[in-house]
This record gives structure tokens, sequence and C-alpha cells, in this order.
């Protein structure tokens, strides 16, 4: 992962999902020949090995800058790669590792007491609109968990990209960047509530998750039209169908317009709302379905 990852490397992410797989396949077989030498680093139970590699590479991710098109892209083609690779199995146990069930993300196995992640072959609604900070035990500030968080949200749009891009089902997290474009846009409070007054906050904390979402792959949004099986599908706002639809894409572009107008917004907000509404228009423009 150092090696892949470092400013110039020449690493492929393909050689690295190849030196993943034989990494674990050689714990494996001295685990089950009984020929493992736990003062050596590299033999330990499998289920560490895959424990250690996901929540050392999603610890990673989120000191990767969501800007950092070459560190993150490695990373998500990393993942793509080893998604690809064969099914590594025991030939006297038959005991297996689909790698195309790993590179998945759990909300339900996710222990906000500890900090701690489980990797898991499910796939769950997220609650938020960003991963949440205690994914690992930090003493960050406020700020720099959101700016973690938002990282992290750009890696998962940059996967889902990929999954346009090649067809493949486990790494679109798309659920997420729905999720995070409905809080940023489809609530608004009445003018004469309290809570008027506080929407710069609300709007300055989720825009850039929103936005993060649609710079990253906006086209593969706009052309999705997955549905969701969940109750509580959209804001207040959204009366129409469930999931992601050009309606509703038109909807969230005319809401980025409309608040980059609002007096309340800040001039950052405004900015931010300006470019996604004209980059959700090019991307219209360049429809030929």
């Amino acid at each position: 992962m150092d090696d892949l990852l470092r400013p110039g490397s020449d690493i492929e992410p393909q050689i690295a999902a190849d030196s993943m797989v034989e990494l674990y396949s050689s714990s494996l077989r001295h685990v089950l020949d009984g020929t493992t030498n736990w003062s050596r680093p590299e033999d330990e139970f499998p289920g560490n090995f895959c424990y250690r590699l996901f929540y050392s590479m999603f610890y990673i991710v989120r000191q990767l800058a969501a800007e950092d098109e070459e560190g993150q892209g490695k990373l998500a083609e990393f993942l793509d790669c080893l998604r690809k690779m064969p099914t590594t199995t025991h030939e006297n146990t038959g005991i297996a590792c689909r790698w195309q069930y790993l590179p998945t993300i759990s909300y339900g196995h996710i222990d906000s007491n500890r900090g701690m992640f489980y990797p898991s072959t499910l796939f769950e609604r997220p609650r938020t609109n960003s991963m949440p900070s205690d994914i690992m035990l930090t003493t960050a500030s406020r700020e720099q968990q959101r700016t973690e968080d938002l990282n992290f949200n750009a890696f998962l749009a940059r996967l889902t990209r990929l999954s346009g891009l090649n067809g493949a089902e486990t790494l679109d997290f798309s659920c997420w960047g729905h999720q995070a474009l409905v809080t940023a846009l489809e609530e608004e409070v009445n003018s004469r509530s309290k809570e008027f007054h506080t929407q710069r906050a609300v709007w300055d904390a989720n825009i850039p998750f929103a936005a993060q979402w649609i710079k990253t792959c906006g086209r593969v949004l706009f052309e999705s039209d997955r549905k969701f099986d969940w109750r509580a599908d959209g804001g207040r706002l959204w009366t129409g169908k469930n999931g992601f639809s050009r309606e509703r894409w038109k909807f969230w572009r005319k809401r980025f317009r409309d608040i980059s107008t609002f007096t309340q917004s800040s001039q950052e907000a405004k900015y931010i709302c300006r470019k996604m509404a004209g980059l959700m228009e090019d991307i219209e423009g360049a429809d030929t379905s």
C-alpha cells in the first residue's frame, strides 16, 4: 500500500492487488497446513489479515485529499483490481476467499463505541451524508473530521464512477451520493421558523458533500435509475418517485441554482452551488440518449 501510494510511484494497482492476494494465500496456507510461525508478521489468521487490510485502507483514504485524483484514483483502481482477482481456495480444505465481495462497506458493521470497522459482504443504507468520524479513534478537531469525511465521500464517489464504467456492482456506493444530495437539497425550513436563521450553517455543512458527488461521478448519477428500498427516500421538498431519475436530477440542479441566490446562503455556498448547477447543465447537454 505504501509503495502504491508513494508520490511518483510506478507501482501499478494490478501489481499491488497481485501481491496482496499472494500475501493472503501464504497466510491461509500456513495456518491450515500447521506451518504457521507466529514470529513472522506475514503469518496470521486470514480473517485478521483481511481486517487489517481494509481497516488500514479506509484509514488511509480519509487522509487522502478529496482533490487528490492520483492517490485516491490509485486506491480505487487497486480495489477494483482486487475485486476481479480469482477466488483464493485452499486445495485441501476448500476454504475460499471470494475477493469480489470484499470491497463493500456495511454501516451495520461499525462499532461506534470502540471505533472498530468490520469488512462485510453486506450492503446497507448510510444513516447520514458522511462516514462517521468514529470509524477510527481520533483526536482530530471537528473541522478535521469533516475534512476526513469529505475525503471518504470522494473516495466512494470514485469507486462508484468505476462501477459505472465497468459494471462492478460491489463498487457502487451511489446510495451515499443519493443521501448527500437529499440531505443538502431536499430540506428547507419555513422562513418564519427559528431554524431559518441557522440555515446558512446547515448548507455550509452539507453542500460540499453533495457537490463532491456531482464533481466526481455526476455522469454516473445522471444516468442511474437505481431505486432504494427505504421508507423515507427523500426530503420534504421532493414529492416524486423513489431513487435516481432524470426528474430528480433536474430538481437537484434547480435547488443548487436557487440556493445560490438565497440571501441566507454564505458566499462560499453560493459559489459552490452556481458551479454545480452549471456542471449539471453541462452533463445534461452532453447526453445523447
